[in-house]
């Protein structure tokens, strides 16, 4: 018997589909992930797929949309505690030309620590004329804390 049904399993299905179908992440046809997982929202939603949303709005649309969708999550209460939607949104932030300011109970502490981890320094740790005390890292990924 034929089963017409279109529900979760066949959109893993498809999304899977796409991804193997593609020899490099920009050759992905991102258009096609958006509208799956727009689709994937209807019938199942969760913040997961809220996430995977985002990201893929964000490769084919950039990534102020996407900056949306994950505030729209939190705004819900959803993903706050998902280390992986901060992660991504900082990185989106990133992408979107906007700083990203960590602030911690003892900076020199953080900046030993960091430096024991591989970052390296952008800016020299300092004293700011507003009273912060700041440094500037590079972790070895490329991305500037």
């Amino acid at each position: 018997m034929e089963s017409r049904s279109f529900g979760f399993d066949t959109l893993q299905a498809a999304i899977s589909v796409v991804h193997a179908d593609t020899p490099t992440g920009a050759k992905t046809n991102w258009n096609q992930l958006v509208a799956l997982y727009s689709v994937f929202l209807q019938i199942d939603p969760s913040p997961v797929v809220d996430l995977n949303w985002a990201v893929a709005v964000a490769m084919e649309d950039g990534p102020d949309a996407s900056i949306a969708i994950i505030d729209a999550c939190f705004g819900r209460g959803e993903s706050v505690g998902n280390h992986l939607a901060h992660s991504a949104r900082g990185e989106l932030l990133r992408r979107a030309g906007q700083t990203l300011t960590l602030y911690v109970d003892d900076v020199d502490a953080f900046a030993e620590q960091a430096f024991a981890a591989g970052m390296t320094v952008k800016k020299e740790l300092a004293d700011q004329f507003y009273g912060d005390r700041m440094v500037t890292l590079n972790d070895p990924y490329g991305y500037d804390w």
